[in-house]
């Protein structure tokens, strides 16, 4: 009997319809007692059926089974099976040589699944003598590449072939790669690039479906040398099987003999004859302890392929341990240089942070003392603006209602004097003498026009007007080059504010990681 532990070559078709099988319900026609079942629940199955044939091995799977994911039924090809039509998504034969029947399977594996239901029928390579890893279940009927095609395609519209073949090889690979490899294929030792194929796979369905077109499954040595040391044991104890069979029929042709040689010496006593049979009874003797010998290895050999399948069993638990505690040890020390190596990361990066927003800061606090001797300054610079301003707007006011007062006047004066030259053309000095006189007195009784230093104060003043104007202008563009600075700085202020604050968030980020990170270890 199959061990249900043990890798079967079936397992292949549960890692490769991964993406199919996942959420799926999925119905199985094979052998109960193999691990196919339990490779499909793994693989995110949400309901397997497994249809057995044999009912002994349906009661001792349904014995052993605890999950309720899990039901076993009967197969036969004369009686349909007591599933509900198109119940199944997936449907898989472990070994449809192994079934007997293949149309009557195949007929009833259409009915269990859906309209866009997937198959996978497998049947095994004919020509193959000798597999990687062996299937036990006897085929009744050999099934090759066409017969298995032939056979699937008169029951479902679309069929894709596919072939298992044996990978035998070593992996190298970076032990600490930078990022994810890319994997490379070297086939150059193997004639024509691949192995023959140990296994004909049809995929088949209703409705166009997609599956990947080449993947490798990788499963473990210990198994492959598990099954070698089996198939040795097995090929020794047929040699001494077929030796021991060789030896008794020796042995019954020489009692034949010996019974032949009895009958002669009772009529002839002759001593060759007698002879002869002492001959032949040494013989006998010889080849009777010959056959106990065979017979002792041959239990030997049995008992030795016991231990060595308990000792293989024992060596392969041993080192999955030792493999499952080294990769654990070698984790942690990995995850702990890992902390280390951010710890440090994270110190660095916090003094950073600490000198960063220490700068920050003492240039916010010079830049805020700028910003304070700016705005008093720009509130005196206002100040004084504002009185130059309104001493401005005085002066002018000033000058305006002079000028007015004495451009009212020298009008007034000389329409006197067009007046008085229309009635008499030709004045006297002393006419002349008395309308200037007129005039100065028109426009200051206390001063008279012609003095000069009445013309030098009106220069003086006008050109004082003119001083204070050009000195408020150049005031003024100052003040708004201040006003702009002051502009520019509070910008800048609130750029520093902003960056402080980012620095402080920053800190506080890189306090809480370090915090975090020292205490990873602590429970590790």
């Amino acid at each position: 009997m199959v061990d249900s532990c043990s890798m079967l070559p079936s397992v292949a078709i549960a890692a490769f319809a991964e993406s199919q099988i996942e959420g799926r319900r999925v119905i199985i026609f094979g052998s109960a007692h193999h691990c196919l079942w339990e490779k499909v629940l793994e693989r995110g199955a949400r309901l397997v059926h497994v249809c057995d044939p044999d009912s002994v091995r349906l009661a001792a799977a349904a014995a052993r089974n605890t999950s309720p994911a899990v039901s076993f039924a009967p197969l036969s090809s004369q009686a349909s099976l007591a599933v509900r039509d198109g119940a199944f998504d997936i449907g898989i034969v472990e070994n449809l040589a192994a079934l007997g029947e293949a149309p009557s399977i195949l007929r009833q594996l259409r009915r269990a699944l859906s309209p866009r239901g997937l198959a996978f029928v497998t049947a095994p390579n004919p020509d193959i003598r000798e597999m990687m890893v062996p299937d036990l279940t006897p085929s009744k009927t050999p099934l090759d590449y066409y017969s298995l095609y032939d056979a699937v395609r008169a029951e479902f519209p679309i069929v894709r072939m596919l072939g298992q073949m044996p990978f035998v090889g070593y992996t190298l690979a970076e032990l600490a790669p930078l990022d994810n490899p890319e994997p490379s294929l070297d086939a150059g030792y193997v004639p024509g690039g691949t192995e023959e194929p140990e296994w004909f796979v049809a995929a088949a369905s209703a409705h166009p479906f997609e599956i990947d077109s080449f993947t490798i499954v990788q499963i473990p040595v210990a198994e492959v040398l598990h099954h070698s040391l089996e198939r040795q044991l097995r090929e020794q104890l047929r040699n001494s099987r077929c030796a021991e069979r060789s030896a008794v029929e020796r042995l019954a042709r020489l009692e034949a003999q010996q019974q032949v040689v009895e009958r002669t010496a009772g009529d002839r006593a002759d001593a060759d004859l007698v002879r002869q049979l002492n001959v032949l009874r040494d013989e006998l003797g010889r080849k009777e302890s010959w056959i106990a010998a065979l017979e002792a290895r041959a239990s030997v050999a049995d008992a030795r392929s016991d231990e060595a399948e308990h000792q293989l069993e024992q060596t392969h638990q041993q080192l999955l341990h030792a493999k499952s505690d080294e990769s654990r040890v070698a984790r942690l020390q990995q995850e702990l240089t890992e902390v280390r190596a951010r710890a440090d990361v994270a110190e660095q990066l916090s003094a950073e942070a600490y000198s960063d927003v220490s700068h920050l800061e003492t240039q916010l606090c010079e830049r805020g003392e700028r910003l304070r001797e700016l705005q008093a300054e720009l509130r005196a610079v206002t100040l004084v603006g504002e009185q130059l301003i309104r001493e401005l707007q005085s002066a002018q006011d000033a000058q305006n209602q002079r000028f007015g007062l004495q451009t009212w006047s020298n009008s007034a004066q000389l329409e006197a004097s067009r007046d008085t030259a229309s009635t008499d053309t030709a004045q006297s000095p002393e006419q002349t003498s008395a309308w200037v006189s007129h005039q100065v007195e028109c426009e200051s009784p206390n001063q008279s026009l012609d003095h000069p230093s009445h013309w030098q104060l009106l220069e003086d003043d006008r050109a004082r007007l003119r001083a204070d104007i050009l000195a408020a202008t150049w005031r003024i563009d100052q003040l708004l080059l201040v006003i702009e600075k002051s502009k520019d700085s509070q910008q800048e202020a609130t750029l520093l504010r902003s960056q402080l604050s980012l620095a402080e968030h920053r800190l506080n980020e890189q306090s809480a990681l370090l915090h975090q990170l020292r205490i990873d270890p602590i429970r590790s």
